[in-house]
Order: structure tokens, then sequence, then C-alpha cells
């Protein structure tokens, strides 16, 4: 693949670029059709995707550009991040609150393949890599003014000419104006490139790796992993709940300072005083708050809290909408949780 850093600011405009980044997507699916060719569903459709990539390439050079941008654009902080947890539990439909359902765009490799079934067959240092080369190919539609980051003029007039009815267009335009804040402090990171597997026995020995890593997780000291914790680390749920927690007066809630109160409160919540019920009306309240006043996006924190669950209820065995009967918290199943925990 073509180096990032090989390609001068002289050379970095839009129409230079477009050869290169061709050729580094191209190879990426290529990489994946080697490194999944035992794989039955996947296979099928990487190599649809590669076939018809090539061909439409023939008739249209901004094929690539297309499928960078319609799947990968308006979710670059995320990938920035080698977040794959965003894209593996994410789902097409979310209902909210009020009974609507909102769609979510689900990012693809091409027109077949789905990235979080992609990412859910690889592990943390080959979807690192994965996202590594995301960045490096969009790195390619970015300048520099004095360490300054922002995309190349003629992209942005190409996206808003092309995808001004997209449904993403608005979190697209925000990308572009926030660029430099997402991957200023990304592109100085080195990953080596992608161990393409060859041979049958590289396959059964991935497929035993995975099997191993699931094996640590359910018999390991600790139900939560570090991966999971450092992911957890940097959510938009984690930053909010750091913003809310730094507004709790301990004096308001004695239930947290007050081990005999907290259990008491579980089991009771409408003893005590100011218990978990009142705790929990605080922090909703802060939530709505944020959405209102921080604009914060609320689809982007259902898709992280999905994700977290589904985690959570992996590594743990149980599933924290559970908790949740007719709309209302079932206080009694908390301490279920924690022996639930211990058991895994």
């Amino acid at each position: 693949m073509t180096d990032v850093d090989n390609v001068t600011n002289e050379t970095k405009n839009f129409e230079d670029v477009i050869p290169l980044i061709n050729e580094k997507y191209l190879a990426l699916l290529t990489c994946f059709t080697e490194k999944f060719k035992y794989h039955d569903e996947l296979i099928g459709q990487l190599e649809n995707d590669l076939k018809t990539i090539n061909e439409k390439l023939s008739d249209n050079k901004y094929q690539i550009i297309n499928t960078i941008t319609d799947n990968f654009l308006f979710c670059i902080e995320q990938i920035a991040d080698y977040n794959s947890d965003y894209f593996i539990y994410q789902k097409e439909k979310v209902k909210k609150n009020n009974g609507k359902v909102h769609k979510n765009k689900l990012p693809k490799l091409g027109s077949k393949t789905l990235l979080k079934n992609v990412l859910n067959e690889l592990d943390t240092k080959s979807s690192n890599i994965f996202f590594k080369h995301i960045i490096d190919i969009f790195m390619l539609l970015i300048n520099s003014n004095e360490d300054v980051l922002f995309f190349n003029e003629d992209y942005v007039k190409y996206v808003k000419n092309n995808f001004n009815e997209n449904k993403n267009f608005s979190k697209m335009i925000m990308v572009f104006d926030n660029i430099n804040n997402i991957l200023n402090n990304k592109i100085e990171e080195n990953i080596e490139d992608i161990d393409v597997s060859d041979n049958e026995e590289n396959n059964k020995k991935n497929k035993k790796d995975k099997k191993n890593k699931k094996d640590k997780k359910k018999n390991g000291d600790s139900p939560f992993g570090m991966d999971f914790m450092n992911g957890l680390e940097n959510t938009k749920i984690a930053q909010l709940a750091k913003n809310i927690s730094q507004k709790i007066n301990l004096d308001d809630f004695p239930v947290l300072t007050d081990p005999s109160k907290l259990l008491s409160s579980l089991a009771n919540p409408n003893e005590n005083g100011a218990g978990i019920q009142d705790l929990l009306k605080f922090v909703v309240g802060e939530v709505e708050g944020a959405f209102k006043n921080n604009n914060i996006n609320e689809n982007d924190l259902v898709n992280e809290a999905q994700g977290i669950m589904g985690q959570f209820s992996n590594m743990s065995g149980f599933d924290p909408m559970s908790i949740l009967k007719d709309g209302n918290l079932d206080m009694n199943q908390f301490a279920d949780i924690f022996s639930n925990m211990g058991k895994k």
C-alpha cells in the first residue's frame, strides 16, 4: 500500500490522490478476501464487493471515494478512536422513547459486507489495523497548515454537491468542521500491516486464538477485561458520567457514603430519605439537560449504550435491560448482577 507520508502537501489535491485512494482501498478489500477465504458467509460478500467496485471503477473513478464517504466519513471519530464496539453492537433500527423508530446507517465495505460483521471476526490488533488504514486513506484528503488539519476544499465541495441529501450529511459537515480535534492526536500512531493468513493452518490458529480469548473472558479472575475497561474510558457516555459525578453532592445523597443505607435502599427504595431512586432521578435530569444544552447526540449515546450492555451481558451473564419492569426499575435484581458476575 502507498504510504501516506510519501504524498506531499503540494500533490495532495483531490484529483491527484484519487488513484492512491483507489489503490489503498482495493488492497484492503483484497487483504480481507484472503483473510476470510474460509469464512462461509463473509467470503462471498467480500468477493462480490471487490468485483463490483472494480467493475464500477472503469466507468466512475469516484466509486471508492463515494464508498468511503458514504460509509466512513460521518463516523470518522469512532474510527479514529478504534472503537470497534460502536460498530459491532450498532443496530439498524432503534426505538425511541416516543415510540418512533430511528434507522441507523450501518457502515459497509462495499454494497454487501457490513463492517460490524467483519470487526466481529477480528481480534483487537487486526481491528485497530483496519481503522488505521481507513484513517490513512482519509489523510490523503487532508492537508495541514502549521499543524492544523483541514480537508481539501475540492473534496469538501464534492461531498456538499453529491451527498447533500444523505441522511448523515449534517454529521459529515460536523466532521469537516472538527477534523483537527478528531485526528490531530491520532496520526502519529504506528501500527504494522495486516497479517494476511494465506493457508488453512493459519486460519485454524486464528480460530483457536479466538476460542482461547473467549475462554479467558469466561474463566478469568475478573469478569471485565482491560480492553473493555479501556474502551469505556473513551466513550461519550463516560465523559457524560464524569461530568454528572462532579455535580453530585454527597451530603444530598447520604446513601452513597453509608453501605448499610445503600443495601437497605436497594431492597426498600422508598426508605432512608434520598435513596437510589432519587439519585437516578437526579442523573436522568442531568442527562436530559445535556441533550438540550450541550448538543449531545442522543443516537450516538444509544449506540454506545447498546455496545456496553452487549459486552456487559456477554461477560456477566446478566441482561441489564431485565432490571426494567413495565418501564420501572426493579431494585431487587441489582444484587443478582454481582452474584451472576462471580459465577462467570
